[in-house]
């Protein structure tokens, strides 16, 4: 849950941030002031120069999609694929939960039932224990056999360990719901492996939009001029080069 909140919590300030930063551009260029004071040795304006928008960071929108896939993309403008990552991401966080919810309740159920028919404290008892005894019958079947092979440090204490099962159909019953169990536990790591996939690709699309953000704006930077003379004889400057950039 706390993982959660702190990816809410920077997407919160990262979206702050961007419109934050779009006002001021927009707010700024509406303030600009196309005088020969405010001209530069090369005839560009220059508060032109400081509210033009700066390159998106490729660093920075490998981390947002890190963080919460798709987030790279909105940080480039690029929310339109981007979308699909966070909607992707939300998925699989759900299915983690249901799984995982799934897993739990399964456990519990086959403690219950062990406790019930195998006649077994659930008392200082790990998850080791719990596989053992959905194989062999009783404790006693069990030290039988360790002490056969031998292994005699991993025979279990009667008086702490004791098991028995009232029937062999109990048992595989028993076995069946520990298995369920298992195998809803063990397909988590494949949700989270579709999670870090989901991740990997969103930066790589983050990437590529940064890249094409950039050069864009280079773009438009360098194409979108235009020529201004000044009709005052006593200007030290009577042309000037213009770069208008769309934001």
């Amino acid at each position: 849950m706390k993982k959660f909140v702190f990816l809410f919590l920077v997407a919160v300030s990262f979206l702050s941030q961007t419109i934050n930063g779009q006002i001021k551009n927009q707010l700024t260029l509406s303030k600009f002031n196309f005088t020969d004071q405010n001209m530069n040795e090369t005839g560009i304006h220059k508060e032109f120069l400081e509210a033009t928008q700066p390159k998106k960071n490729i660093a920075l929108a490998i981390l947002y999609s890190a963080l919460l896939p798709g987030m790279g993309e909105l940080y480039a403008d690029n929310y339109e694929s981007g979308k699909y990552f966070t909607i992707t991401d939300a998925a699989l966080y759900g299915v983690y939960f249901g799984v995982n919810t799934y897993g739990d309740w399964g456990k519990e159920n086959y403690k219950s039932f062990a406790k019930t028919y195998g006649g077994i404290s659930l008392t200082s008892k790990n998850d080791d224990y719990f596989a053992i005894i959905g194989n062999y019958k009783n404790i006693d079947q069990y030290n039988d056999e360790k002490a056969l092979e031998q292994r005699f440090t991993e025979m279990f204490d009667k008086n702490i360990m004791n098991w028995k099962w009232e029937s062999e159909t109990q048992r595989r019953e028993y076995r069946g719901m520990w298995l369920s169990s298992q195998r809803a536990y063990n397909n988590l790591q494949f949700v989270v492996g579709a999670m870090l996939v989901n991740r990997l690709v969103s930066i790589i699309n983050a990437v590529r939009s940064v890249v094409a953000y950039n050069k864009n704006l280079q773009e438009q930077t360098s194409w979108n001029i235009y020529f201004d003379a000044n009709p005052n004889p006593l200007s030290t400057k009577n042309f000037s080069l213009n770069f208008i950039s769309t934001f």
